[in-house]
C-alpha cells in the first residue's frame, strides 16, 4: 500500500514537472504500475490528437458595407421637366410648376433657323444644331435644368435661362464639343460653368468642327457673308 503511495507521489511530482511521457515510462518501467504508465501515455497522445484536429475557427469578418450607387442621382439643384416643343438647337419650352415656360440655355448660341437672323434662310450649321438638340431630348429619359447664381429671372424675350441636362449630360457642352455652338452671351453672375464651356469649345475650334470650318463665320455673331 505504502508502496502504491509512493509511486503515485513520484508519478505527481513527474508530472507537474514536465517529465516527458517517454521518461516517465523509463522511470515507471520493471514497476507495478507499468499498465498505469501505459495508461498515462495513451492519454497524453490522445490529449495532443485532439490538440491537433481541433480547428481555430476563422475570424468573423464584420459584414461589408453595401454601396450605395450613385447612378441617376441628381445634384439637388436641378429641377426635372418635361419638354414640349424644341424651337431651334439653344431654345426650348418646358413645363415648369404646372406652366410652359420658354427656356433660353445659359451661356451659349447656335446659328439660327427662324427669326429676323434667318430670313433669308437658316444660317449655316442652324439646322444641324436644331436637330441634334432634338434628337438628344428625343432619347433622354430625363431632362433636367439648372439656373446659375443669377436666379431664373425673365430675359428681354421672356425667356429663363438654365443649363440644360439630357440624362445628366450638360446640353450646352454637347453642342460646343461638335463645334454647333459658340460660348456668347455671357452676363455675371450667371458665369458658373463658363470656364468648363470656353475648354470645350476652344477644342472644338481647334479642330474646326462646324462653325469654326470656315473662317471668320463665328466672332461676336454668325457671319453670312463668309458663306459661299
Amino acid at each position: 500500500m505504502r508502496r502504491n503511495v509512493g509511486i503515485a507521489i513520484i508519478l505527481f511530482l513527474l508530472l507537474l514537472t514536465g517529465c516527458k511521457t517517454n521518461e516517465l515510462g523509463k522511470v515507471l518501467e520493471g514497476s507495478q504500475i507499468g499498465h498505469a504508465e501505459a495508461a498515462v501515455t495513451a492519454a497524453a497522445e490522445s490529449s495532443s490528437v485532439k490538440k491537433q484536429n481541433v480547428q481555430t475557427p476563422p475570424a468573423s469578418s464584420a459584414p461589408k458595407k453595401q454601396e450605395v450607387k450613385k447612378d441617376n442621382v441628381s445634384p439637388a439643384n436641378r429641377i426635372q421637366v418635361k419638354v414640349t416643343e424644341i424651337a431651334d438647337g439653344d431654345t426650348l419650352t418646358a413645363l415648369l410648376d404646372g406652366k410652359e415656360v420658354p427656356i433660353r440655355f445659359l451661356l451659349v448660341d447656335t446659328p439660327e433657323v427662324h427669326g429676323e437672323k434667318a430670313k433669308n434662310g437658316p444660317q449655316f450649321m442652324g439646322p444641324e444644331a436644331s436637330a441634334f438638340t432634338k434628337e438628344l431630348i428625343k432619347n433622354a429619359k430625363k431632362i433636367e435644368i439648372e439656373k446659375d447664381k443669377g436666379g431664373d429671372t425673365p430675359d428681354k424675350y421672356g425667356r429663363r435661362l438654365y443649363y440644360i441636362y439630357a440624362d445628366g449630360k450638360m446640353i450646352q457642352k454637347e453642342l460646343l464639343s461638335r463645334g454647333l455652338a459658340a460660348v456668347r452671351y455671357v452676363y455675371e453672375p450667371n458665369t458658373k460653368y463658363l470656364k468648363e464651356l470656353k475648354e470645350v469649345e476652344k477644342t472644338a475650334k481647334e479642330k474646326k468642327l462646324g462653325i469654326w470650318s470656315i473662317p471668320g463665320y463665328s466672332t461676336d455673331r454668325y457671319n453670312m457673308e463668309v458663306i459661299h
